[in-house]
Formats: structure tokens, sequence, C-alpha cells
């Protein structure tokens, strides 16, 4: 399992990417950013012959301000038009810094075909902001680090949200229009939905090489003019009904390395392999650009928290197994599965490396914690005021601690270090250890 561990970097490691690989970014989708020689010289709204256009007539701070707001699609056109306007669309800051910092995401969204619908400033919104939008989205008072972009809105992800997040579920563009032509369907019509040209090469955990390519939507995106049929419902989330027990799966971890946790013997997962392996192409590695604008961090995964996660889930195998020897039902109950979804969960979080990162890390957690603290969310104690109120506060403030992970990995560490183990846990970590040393080598 790829992991940097708490060593942590500032740089993103070469190892294979189940995501998209920036290797076949680069290959795929040259930028036209480096140092050009032209056989004509450059003119501009001081050189002889100068034709300019209504837009180019203005300032150049006026000009850039108006090139801003357009999607990269348009500015790479642009781009072509002269080497005026090609040194405009350079000079705009929110641009320059994407290029500098995160120049994958630019031949990402230009080789996906998502381009036009990307606004420059958004995805600059994306390459300074640290949290994951979709965990925000579903609890705003508990954030993460997200260190992917995912294509379909071109907004940051965590590796959490990228696997189970119902949000960011693929499907099939083929299977959309074949599914919209039926006589009765319910679908509106698509051609504003947005797709995304997938990239052949390897994906996912199992490095699954993907030679045909293939046009892919968010679920989500589809909308309808009535409620959807069993038909619709199978295409769309190859689930009849959107209600039941979530298995929560992390995305860099095999199949057969993860414990059952089905609720029955006969629960079919309603996210079959090739939805899943879909998933891995609609996202790139994504870096964070820290308020100094100095550091680039790409995060880290905790190496104790994956550690703790395989013990979870080889503790949960070898307790089917005794249920099965005794006569029990195999199936996983409601607070075991609960208990591993969330350690899955953990599993997935990064941290940021950088001590620029790590300031905004604390800002960002500080104002969340606050937020629960004033919102009631995290208030058990209810003490009369005459009994202790900053006794109180401070249990609120101690709670809240609990209740928000830390988002550097500076902070994180200080959780391991106050942990008691098991003895058993302990002498499996010392296994898992040795035996990734061991493959490494």
């Amino acid at each position: 399992m790829p992991c940097a561990g708490c060593s942590g970097r500032h740089h993103k490691s070469q190892s294979f990417d189940p995501f998209i690989d920036l290797g076949t970014l680069i290959e795929k989708c040259r930028l036209d950013n480096g140092t050009k020689l032209f056989k004509n010289p450059m003119i501009g709204p001081n050189s002889k012959g100068w034709g300019a256009c209504r837009l180019q007539a203005l300032p150049n701070e006026c000009y850039q301000a108006c090139l801003q707001y357009l999607d990269i699609g348009t500015l790479t056109v642009m781009r072509r038009v002269s080497q005026f306007s090609r040194l405009a669309v350079s000079s705009i800051y929110q641009y320059r810094e994407i290029y500098e910092h995160a120049p994958q995401a630019l031949r990402a969204c230009l080789s996906t075909g998502i381009a036009s619908h990307i606004p420059l400033l958004g995805l600059h919104n994306a390459l300074t902001t640290m949290e994951c939008y979709y965990c925000q989205k579903e609890d705003p008072l508990n954030p993460s680090f997200g260190t992917y972009l995912s294509l379909f809105e071109c907004r940051r992800a965590c590796l959490f949200c990228l696997r189970n997040s119902p949000d960011l579920l693929p499907l099939d563009f083929p299977a959309l229009v074949s599914l919209s032509l039926q006589r009765k369907s319910s679908i509106k019509p698509i051609h504003a939905i947005r797709s995304i040209a997938a990239i052949p090469g390897s994906y996912g955990p199992y490095s699954t090489p993907i030679a045909n390519a293939t046009s892919l939507v968010r679920a989500q995106s589809v909308t309808t003019s009535k409620a959807l049929s069993e038909k619709e419902m199978r295409v769309l989330f190859e689930r009849v009904e959107m209600r039941g027990p979530r298995i929560f799966h992390h995305p860099l971890v095999m199949d057969n390395d993860e414990s059952d946790i089905k609720p029955s013997p006969d629960y079919v997962d309603p996210t079959s392999a090739k939805r899943v392996l879909m998933m891995y192409q609609t996202a790139v590695a994504f870096p964070y650009l820290s308020s100094s604008k100095q550091i680039c961090d790409y995060g880290t995964m905790c190496a104790d928290c994956i550690l703790h996660m395989e013990w979870e889930e080889n503790r949960w195998i070898n307790e089917k197994i005794q249920r099965i020897r005794q006569g029990m039902s195999p199936s996983a109950p409601d607070s075991v599965r609960d208990f591993i979804n969330d350690v899955r969960r953990k599993g997935c979080a990064t941290y940021s490396v950088s001590e620029d990162a790590k300031i905004d890390a604390d800002v960002i957690t500080n104002r969340a914690r606050g937020q629960r603290i004033a919102s009631g969310i995290d208030d058990e104690f209810n003490l009369p005021e005459s009994k202790g109120q900053d006794q109180s506060l401070q249990k609120k403030e101690e709670q809240s601690k609990k209740g928000i992970q830390s988002l550097s990995i500076q902070e994180h560490r200080l959780f391991h270090a106050q942990e008691v183990l098991s003895k058993k846990e302990r002498e499996f970590r010392e296994r898992q250890k040795k035996k990734k040393a061991a493959q490494k080598s």
C-alpha cells in the first residue's frame, strides 16, 4: 500500500498512483508555457501596425482582469491568438500559480476535455483551499485535507470521498445515452451534462490496464422529469433503493486485504468493480498551495493509522472464523460495521507536511472547533453558570479537540505518542513493518 508514513514529504512521490498518472499527462499534453523563440517579434499597443480590438485596447491591468474570468479551455485558445495574448494570459497571477505548482491540473483538464467547463478562478480557489469540498459539504464542522482534484467539478477531494462519496459516483456516458433514448425514459436531455474523456492507462490498486477510452459523467448530475424506474436506478446507481447499510472502502487497499463486513451472506455490493475502476479515472493528485505562496504540499498518510486499520481488519477476519466454527452467523453486526467503516475513514486521512501548511491547518482547525463550541455540538456539560463557567468551557474545548481530527502530521503525531496499544496489536504492527520493509527491499 503506497504510504509516506509519518516522516512526511514536500513533493509528490514517484511511486505508482492508482489515479491518473502524472507521467501519462506529461506525454499526452505538452503545455506551451516554456520559453519559445518566434520568427516574428511580438507587437503590442505601442508597436507599429497594431490593430487592437476593443478588448486589447484596454489597459493591461483591465485586460488581465477580464481574462481571469474565462475558463481554462478559452484561455488556452487565447494563448494561440498572438504572442501578446499569450503573455497576457501567462501574466495572470492565478494562472501562473497553477502552472508553477500544479501543471498536472491544467494537463488533466485539457486531456479529458473538461477544460471549457472549468473557470480559472475556480481551479485557483481549489489550489489554495486545503479542505476536501465533499467532506465540508457533508460535515462543515469537521474538515479534512484533500490531496486530489476531482475532475467532475474541479473540486478538491480526499481519498475517502473519491471512493465512497455518492456525489462522485461515475457513470458510463454511452450507457446514459442508451438509457435516455428509451421510449418512457425519465431522464431529461443530456446535452448539457459535463463528460470526462477518460485517459487510457493503469488504474486502481491492482494497476488494471485500460486501453479503450470512454466518456464518464457524474451520476448525480443527471436530471429527471419523474421518478426513476428500477432499470434506471440500477443503471445510474447500481441499486434499486438508495437506503440500506453503507460499507466504506479504502481506495488504496485491495479487496482481499479488507475484512467482510456485509450485513448478510447474500448481500451484494451495489457498486460493481467496473464502476469502481471508473472512479480512479476521474481524479488527479493535487497539491495545496499555502497562504505564504512558498510551499506546495502534497500531504502524507499516517503509517500508524494504516497499521491500526490493518489490525482491526485482521481482528474481525479472525473473529468471523471463530463465529463460523461456533455455528454463529458470520454477518457483521451494525456496531462492527460502523466501527470498521470509521477505521477505514481514518486510514484514508491525509495530513499536511510543511510548516507553512501547518499554520494554515491550525487556523482551519481552530475555526472549526470554535464553531462547534458556539453551535453547542460539543456541549454535554450543562452546568449552571454559578458553578464554574470557566470549567465548563474548558471541558467543551477539550472534547472539541477530540471530536476534530488535526490536519497536520505534526499535530497528529501527538495523538499516536499518547495512545496505548495492546501487546497483540503492538506485535502485529512490528510484523507488518518488517513485512513491508522486506517488500520494498
